[in-house]
């Protein structure tokens, strides 16, 4: 019998385990791998030890072990909680003559940090600032496909009430009418991909929710891809056959007397460069109409960058590194093979990376034996299915092949612990194209694995290569690619000025990364009294001076609230460095409001030592329908009485005692780059850190922090800082997994993927070490 720190044990657990009824159809499930039933936890140490293995028949009988609560496999596999793997900092910066480092873009190179205030909309002429657009009449309203057509329908047709361009109104025209016949053709299947995938293109606006609310959150009249131009139709038509849409849609097409052709035509003029450069400055036009007051389906406002009398500012920074021969294994998907010899050819030639030396393995494998079978890969490449419900056996197979690949990364992880001077990565080439608007599923179902371990992992897709024969940029970006790469095995050190801070302070911040709910019935969606897993990041950010020192500390595992080991060790881990509270800091960040991080907030404030150093910030992302140019190179922050004044004229409520920090992502120096320009906005309600040093409009530790944090999370070597990884917004694919228990009977149980992710990645590490 496991003991747990937590919470009382939830029975619902077990319920998979023992093959129990659990209630209605939809019910989504836990305990998949984490649950109380030893025959069951030791079964599946079996199962894994196959998969670690290779063995043949590992699917096989991974499915049967599913499939029939009497299965009984063969082997002497054990789940040993004993025997614990935690997440170790994988890599630890050795001392050296000669540091190996390399800056992030220059050793010269910053940015400059401004406030933003509420302005007129006049002012969007002069001032690089921020525009914000509501939808009126849409409060807690679902964000589904079908209203997001009907957002960006009512949107075409205001556009083209207020719009004076000529061109522009016949445009729109065109593209109102291609909703209309779509809507009559397909009734029922209109908004659904890949016809919503067009209306995007032809009207790239798109739509989120913040609070209550729903906004534009960004407008994509950027330049289209040459391959996008050339294949996005025939995918789209491909798709249509795919979804049996086609034959109806051409059908109703072809009574009015009218061809397929036409929507082609119209496909083609939207993605040309002319077209997206007149629909922009249009946009813009459009914008100060809505910031006038000239729309009743729109209410907007802009802020603008405020000078500042003292320059703050911060350096893009230098990355210290563990290893200076970073040795890669290279694997690479089916038609990528013309790729292989440019890749390895400019990753061995490196400028401007200090002593960095990258080297190849000698072997170059197809990306299936990262998979299991190339079947396994082409279902996580191609199970475009985020947010619809799989069959049973394409759940087994998925869950498997993401199974197999965890494993394979726990190898590369211990690989590398056990090497003194070299660090061994992966780069996996896809043969793939994605332009800005788009996700791709291979890279929502591996990232968080990857994530968790630190591994030194790469996606690469044929674009990044190919612009690797780009003289200009090229070495921007593979820098960036080495970056990535070294994940949590980098510092990142860097200088600033104009802050209020003490001299010397160390700050730890604790991420939570929740997973999706789940205990709960479809009906009820995101129920309230779901349950939750959690990853935990704890960072280590080290001032003295005017330089700081940001670095991964730990990660964590806490699954169903509350059961882990690892709960002990936060609780620990917080009381020994309460001792130096003097200089020491701690900052809580979740999504939540109340999660697993807020208890324990809760928990530690009753202390006052811990009140008087500590805060519990929640995070939320608000996304901006327009950014000027002249915003890009400069962070820009808005403080608590601005964005109290931005929510009371989009009429969005928010808690009155809410203090808040803003921070617009720093934007790529190319437009075509993918990027989502939304602002990190970080809540916090109770007072920490001296409230006249938190709350004042001066640059300050609450700041600092949120900055440091952001630099480090960034990738790019251009792109100073990013948005964090975080968001409650749940977006998954759910496994149906089918289970006999004693009386032969056979039920079927929904489980949403991430939160099986998390117990997933909580069980490998209960594997003996020795395994792999």
């Amino acid at each position: 019998m496991k003991e747990f720190v937590g919470k009382e044990w939830e029975d619902r657990l077990d319920s998979f385990a023992n093959a129990e009824l659990v209630g209605e159809d939809k019910f989504v499930c836990g305990g998949l791998f984490f649950n109380n039933v030893e025959s069951y936890l030791d079964g599946m140490a079996k199962i894994v030890k196959k998969v670690i293995r290779k063995d043949k028949d590992a699917y096989e009988e991974f499915a049967k072990f599913l499939r029939d609560k009497n299965y009984k496999p063969a082997g002497d596999a054990l789940y040993k909680k004993e025997l614990l793997i935690r997440w170790q900092k994988p890599f630890r910066l050795v001392k050296r003559e000669k540091p190996l480092s390399f800056f992030r873009f220059s050793q010269d190179k910053k940015f400059n940090i401004y406030n933003l205030a509420p302005a007129k909309p006049s002012d969007m002429e002069r001032y690089s600032g921020l525009v914000f657009l509501r939808i009126k009449n849409y409060e807690d309203a679902e964000l589904n496909r079908r209203l997001i057509w009907e957002l960006r329908k009512k949107l075409l047709q205001e556009w083209k009430r207020l719009s004076k361009n000529s061109w522009v109104r016949e445009y729109l025209d065109r593209v109102e009418e291609f909703t209309q016949i779509v809507e009559e053709a397909l009734p029922d299947a209109y908004s659904e991909y890949p016809l919503s995938r067009m209306f995007f293109y032809l009207l790239p606006v798109e739509f989120d929710k913040f609070m209550n609310a729903v906004v534009i959150s960004r407008v994509s009249f950027y330049r289209r891809e040459e391959k996008t131009k050339q294949k996005l139709w025939e995918d789209i038509l491909e798709g249509m056959s795919k979804e049996k849409l086609k034959e109806d849609l051409e059908y109703y097409i072809n009574k009015k007397n009218r061809e397929l052709k036409e929507f082609q035509e119209l496909l083609l003029i939207a993605l040309e460069d002319t077209t997206l450069q007149k629909l922009m400055e249009d946009w813009k036009d459009f914008l100060k109409k809505v910031l006038n007051g000239g729309s009743s389906m729109i209410v907007g406002a802009f802020l603008k960058k405020e000078g500042s009398e003292k320059e703050t500012w911060m350096s893009f920074g230098e990355y210290q590194l563990p290893q200076g021969e970073i040795k890669i294994s290279l694997f690479y998907e089916e038609g990528t093979q013309d790729l292989i010899n440019i890749l390895k050819k400019e990753l061995e030639n490196l400028r401007y990376m200090g002593n960095l030396k990258v080297t190849f393995d000698e072997d170059v494998n197809p990306i299936d034996k990262l998979f299991g079978s190339k079947s396994f890969f082409e279902l996580v490449k191609n199970a475009g299915i985020i947010g619809r419900e799989l069959r049973n056996t394409e759940s087994v197979q998925l869950l498997y092949t993401l199974m197999y690949f965890a494993i394979r990364l726990r190898s590369l992880q211990k690989k590398s612990q056990e090497s003194k001077d070299i660090l061994h990565g992966l780069l996996l080439l896809l043969n793939t194209e994605l332009e800005e608007n788009e996700r791709y599923a291979f890279w929502e179902y591996v990232s968080f694995l990857y994530d968790y371990y630190g591994s030194p992992v790469q996606t690469i897709t044929r674009r990044f290569v190919e612009g690797l024969k780009n003289q200009k940029g090229k070495e921007a970006t593979k820098k960036n690619m080495l970056i990535s790469l070294y994940k949590d095995a980098k510092i990142l050190k860097f200088s600033f000025d104009g802050f209020n801070l003490p001299q010397k302070v160390t700050v730890y911040v604790i991420v939570e990364e929740p997973s999706g709910r789940f205990f709960y019935t479809r009906s009820n969606s995101y129920h309230e009294r779901g349950t939750r897993n959690y990853l935990y990041q704890v960072y280590r950010i080290m001032v003295e001076e005017k330089v700081a020192t940001v670095e991964v500390e730990n990660k964590f595992l806490i699954l169903a609230d509350g059961y882990s080991e690892d709960a002990q060790w936060l609780r620990g881990f917080i009381k020994e460095n309460m001792k130096e509270s003097y200089n020491v800091r701690f900052c809580f960040i979740s999504p939540l409001e109340k999660g697993f991080l807020a208890n324990l907030y809760d928990e530690f404030s009753k202390d006052s030592k811990f009140r008087e150093s500590a805060l519990h910030i929640r995070y939320k992302e608000l996304k901006t329908a327009y950014l000027s140019k002249n915003s890009e190179n400069h962070c820009l922050v808005i403080y608590t009485p601005q964005f109290k004044n931005l929510m009371g004229k989009l009429g969005i409520p928010i808690r009155e005692d809410a203090a808040v920090i803003a921070l617009k992502p720093a934007r790529p120096q190319k437009e075509s780059e993918l990027y989502h320009p939304a602002l990190q906005v970080f809540f916090t309600e109770k007072v920490g850190w001296m409230s006249e040093e938190v709350y004042s409009e001066k640059k300050n530790l609450f700041l600092f922090t949120l900055i440091a944090l952001s630099m480090y999370e960034s990738e790019s070597a251009v792109v100073p800082y990013s948005k964090l990884n975080l968001s409650s917004k749940e977006r998954s694919s759910y496994l149906r997994i089918k289970r006999k228990g004693d009386a032969l009977e056979e039920r079927e149980y929904l489980f949403s993927l991430k939160p099986v992710l998390y117990e997933m990645l909580d069980f490998i590490r209960h594997i003996p070490g020795d395994y792999i």
